[in-house]
């Protein structure tokens, strides 16, 4: 189990495109939550864009818990 575990994990970190360009921004305002209304789960988006340009470098998403302070921000 282990072995598959690992490779699982392999595969999927070489599929990502992890930057460590400097140039990125990410500000915390620019954080949206939803909430699923299938599956009652809630998600973050963040969209980090290059200083110079407008367009987004790149788009994130994470599954967060739905507590109070997630809800308040979705209202």
């Amino acid at each position: 189990m282990k072995p598959l575990f690992i490779t699982v994990l392999v595969v999927f970190l070489t599929g990502c495109g992890v930057t460590t360009d400097t140039s990125m921004s990410i500000d915390t305002d620019d954080i949206t939550y939803v909430k699923d209304s299938r599956t009652d789960l809630c998600f973050a988006f963040v969209g980090a864009r290059k200083k110079i340009k407008v367009n987004p470098g790149s788009l994130g998403m994470s599954q967060v818990p739905c507590s109070e302070e997630v809800l308040r921000e979705i209202q």
